[in-house]
């Protein structure tokens, strides 16, 4: 596992779940209908409790795009489902400690195309 591959690591848990991811850290006015994963930075890793050496703690934006509020609003709670509850999971070659959603999902607006934009932004701890 490495920063660089830990978001292609979870872009392809969300495809084999439904939920293609089509650009990570990419424009989505660029794109259109879609899901677009971002990291930025999060809590101190260190202050966490943990068995594994290193662990690295950062959060994760998700933004979902669709031009049917509908599609946009079931793929944003897919999303939420499938990651509220990973803890000591390893998906692809990332091991997560956990991923924790820290707020609800958020209407950000409609993009100048059009489409609905939904966002919910998660922590997450990977060894």
């Amino acid at each position: 596992m490495t920063l660089e591959t830990f978001l292609d690591d979870l872009s392809d848990y969300l495809e084999a779940n439904d939920l293609p991811t089509v650009s990570i850290g990419g424009n989505f006015e660029q794109y259109g209908n879609g899901i677009y994963m971002s990291p930025y930075g999060g809590l101190y890793a260190m202050s966490i409790v943990s068995n594994d050496a290193n662990p690295i703690g950062l959060d994760l934006q998700i933004l979902v795009s669709n031009v049917s509020n509908e599609t946009a609003l079931a793929q944003t709670f897919g999303i939420i489902r499938l990651l509220r509850d990973v803890h000591n999971e390893v998906i692809g070659n990332t091991k997560f400690l956990y991923i924790q959603q820290k707020y609800g999902a958020f209407f950000i607006g409609k993009s100048n195309a059009g489409n609905y934009n939904y966002t919910v932004n998660f922590s997450v701890l990977i060894a």
